[in-house]
């Protein structure tokens, strides 16, 4: 009975062990909320804007495993994941409600990034994709993405009747398609308003 018990803590022992080793390598995350959202103070980010584009994503983020490190294509003032990195054209950390590793300061319609092949495990590109580029210049941005990351989760606005609009009139699952060129996703989650899906890139 005794030989069993000792064989059990030993047995304990090694799964925290492993355990500890795996959050140093993948350390739990902190996601933006909705209080950091309205702590920014601007119109532009309120309840509707949260519940329209931010939680959905969060709750893919989430499901996520084996996450370390993190590059965010230009959330504005709202990047995802605190300690995560930020590529933009401009540095707004200043404003951001969460804290951050580093700014990238790049205009990101222009490839190749100043990033090393698989620099990431995961790239984030939330409703920004739409906006590098004119239609069909997003193939570039994709083979970009899949140079520099693992795994990708990328957002668009869905089927959105803007004709004044160039950069959000009505992109669709054909759109997103052509925009992604060779890659094919594993994942595809789509709402009213957004349009999300998940890519492995591998090592």
């Amino acid at each position: 009975m005794n030989g069993e018990i000792e064989t059990l803590k030993r047995e304990i022992e090694s799964f925290k062990e492993i355990l500890d080793e795996k959050n140093k390598k993948y350390p739990p995350k902190r996601y933006l909320t909705l209080n950091d959202i309205l702590s920014i103070g601007e119109k532009y980010y309120d309840e509707a804007r949260w519940n329209t584009y931010y939680v959905e994503m969060i709750e893919e983020l989430k499901k996520m495993e084996n996450i370390g490190s993190v590059l965010e294509i230009g959330p504005y003032k709202a990047p995802f994941i605190e300690g995560c990195d930020v590529i933009d054209k401009v540095d707004l950390s200043k404003d951001f409600p969460i804290h951050v590793n580093r700014v990238l300061v790049h205009d990101c319609r222009l490839v190749p990034y100043p990033i090393e092949d698989k620099k990431y495990d995961l790239v984030i590109a939330s409703q920004v994709l739409e906006h590098l580029g004119f239609y069909g210049e997003q193939q570039n941005i994709f083979k970009e993405i899949a140079r520099i990351s693992k795994r990708a989760i990328i957002g668009l606005p869905y089927k959105w009747n803007r004709p004044l609009a160039r950069d959000h009139h009505m992109i669709d699952e054909e759109v997103f398609d052509a925009w992604q060129g060779e890659f094919k996703p594993v994942y595809e989650r789509k709402s009213k308003w957004t349009i999300l899906r998940i890519y492995e890139f591998g090592d």
